[in-house]
């Protein structure tokens, strides 16, 4: 204590206080004592206590989920990128350090640091939290998840954090996370992406819970997903998991990746139902299996639309067939819909159209024609 100063500089540090050599007719043993409390508060309440590596504070985060109004905002393509089942504390880390890159952000900060005390539930013992959130550490270092890249439309893995740079590490209590450069466009600058609250995410205990948070989180204006049960099995991370005999147990694929995450969500704005579509597979005989599901939130968020651009001439039988039909969200249409123009539009209807009566319908029409309206929409504005 007597030589710490806080990164104050030493004569500025003793003008402040004024306190080296005087006591102001307090008795020196209790001065010493009293010095020390001052200093101590005086630091706390001007945030001096900094990283050595760095200028930049240690953060302070309350995930107790009382007062939290943090978000986590990613690209679609982050939300539907294939992830490696990790453990919960992993998970949390990571949605932690994507709720601190705000919207008017244009880079990642040079790196993002916690505490282990952020991540201590009560009655959590302090010895086992600190081999935990070091152990979650050490997971991280070698997570990547498959992308699909923005440009390419090509799938590539990508680790998530930068490990090449020194300042990435874990050291007694704080860890220091410095995110891989090449993920910026999917966490940087978004036009088209998911939003989820830390509120409800933080408090999860199964992985398949937070899974399906964020993937539900993607549909909170239409408050519907229909998805493909092999890309389901995918982005569950089950592709090898939940079979007998070596083929699939689809149902069973299905009770275990919603049955807790159902009980978990129900408090939350993401409570769902889910519904099994039958059919017959391929060169199987026999009875129907599941080819798909059906995920219907309870609380629908909608966006809403303008009477006056709904009614438009040019866009009322358009707008219909796109939102009904092809579940395109009026968000998305407001946004993208002039910019591609009405001709452009009635081409790709004809193409969808043509895609549902042949043998490979649109199966997941809300994640499917979102991403190639707003690809299209993308392309456009660039032109212009």
């Amino acid at each position: 204590m007597r030589k710490r100063t806080f990164g104050i500089k030493k004569k500025d540090f003793w003008y402040y206080f004024g306190i080296r050599k005087r006591t102001f007719g307090i008795k020196k043993k209790y001065f010493c004592f009293y010095k020390s409390f001052f200093i101590y508060l005086f630091a706390f309440q001007n945030n001096i206590f900094m990283d050595k590596r760095s200028t930049q504070t240690v953060l302070p985060f309350d995930f107790k989920g009382k007062d939290i109004d943090l978000y986590v905002r990613q690209h679609w393509n982050a939300t539907f990128s294939r992830q490696k089942k990790v453990s919960i504390l992993s998970k949390k880390i990571m949605s932690a350090v994507m709720s601190q890159i705000k919207k008017d952000d244009n880079d990642f900060k040079s790196y993002y640091q916690f505490h282990v005390t952020d991540f201590i539930n009560e009655g959590q013992s302090g010895t086992k939290i600190y081999s935990a959130v070091k152990d979650s550490f050490d997971e991280l270092t070698d997570l990547k998840w498959l992308f699909e890249d923005l440009e390419s439309e090509k799938f590539a893995f990508r680790h998530i954090l930068n490990t090449s740079d020194a300042r990435c590490g874990y050291d007694k209590g704080t860890i220091t996370i410095v995110l891989n450069p090449l993920l910026k466009p999917l966490f940087i600058a978004l036009s088209h992406y998911t939003t989820y609250q830390l509120k409800w995410y933080m408090t999860f205990k199964s992985w398949y819970s937070m899974r399906l948070y964020e993937l539900l989180s993607s549909f909170k204006d239409t408050g519907y997903w229909e998805v493909d049960i092999d890309k389901y099995r995918t982005l569950m991370d089950c592709d090898d998991k939940y079979k007998e005999k070596g083929k699939k147990n689809d149902s069973k694929l299905v009770l275990k990746t919603t049955e807790e995450a159902i009980l978990e969500l129900e408090r939350t704005d993401m409570a769902f139902t889910v519904e099994t579509i039958k059919g017959k597979e391929k060169g199987v005989a026999g009875r129907k299996s599941i080819v798909g599901l059906v995920f219907r939130l309870k609380k629908v968020q909608q966006k809403t639309v303008s009477i006056a651009w709904k009614t438009a001439p040019n866009n009322i039988k358009t707008f219909e067939k796109l939102h009904n039909k092809y579940k395109i969200s009026e968000a998305n249409l407001v946004q993208y819909f002039d910019a591609i123009g009405v001709k452009e539009v009635l081409e790709l209807l004809k193409k969808w159209d043509a895609k549902e009566l042949s043998d490979k319908p649109i199966l997941d029409k809300v994640s499917y024609c979102n991403k190639v309206f707003v690809g299209m929409g993308k392309k456009a504005l660039e032109k212009k």
